[in-house]
């Protein structure tokens, strides 16, 4: 009898521990086995993300933080992304930083399903006005973050495509100037 309250014991020990382990918010599809990758390439352990500190060097593991549903952008259809960009971004315009995010990169995904900045929704639909990069053509994109207007201060609220820096060669009309189609 003993031994079977040691093992129960033991057992609610090892499903209390289980539950309390750190969850990472991976709407933006950064979350790794190593950690949280923050878009400038530190690394902070999961636990830190959506902590209420600003542990990465370019605020982006408290980004995104206040959303129930988990799931990385890039899973989620055109019309959710939407939506969420529009619930987001509204009065989300005081440019705080930019990164050149790559192929090799854990924001990539994020970044290529990311709504575009005023500089890339500009132009004729001939020459992609309006259109983000080229998923498949794409090889860096510029990613701008913002924070809630006239504040200016506090966690980043939106993202943005500001540029397609550069494009796989084997996309042959593909440049920068035509975000990469």
């Amino acid at each position: 009898m003993k031994m079977t309250t040691a093992i129960a014991i033991v057992a609610a020990f090892l499903v209390a521990a289980a539950a309390g382990r750190p969850v990472c918010h991976n709407i933006t599809g950064s979350c790794t086995e190593r950690g949280f990758e923050c878009v400038s390439g530190e690394v902070v352990p999961h636990a830190q993300r959506c902590n209420g500190v600003e542990d990465c060097s370019d605020g982006t593991d408290e980004f995104m933080c206040e959303h129930e549903d988990h799931r990385p952008m890039s899973e989620r259809s055109a019309e959710e992304r939407t939506a969420f960009a529009q619930a987001s971004c509204v009065n989300c315009n005081c440019a705080a930083t930019a990164f050149s995010v790559t192929t090799a990169s854990a924001w990539w995904n994020y970044a290529v399903v990311s709504p575009t900045d005023t500089a890339l929704m500009t132009g004729s639909p001939g020459t992609n006005g309006g259109r983000p990069c080229s998923s498949t053509c794409a090889q860096a994109i510029t990613i701008g973050f913002y924070r809630k207007n006239r504040i200016c201060r506090g966690w980043l609220c939106c993202a943005r495509q500001r540029s397609c820096d550069t494009c796989r060669s084997s996309c042959t009309s593909a440049s920068s100037m035509n975000r990469c189609y």
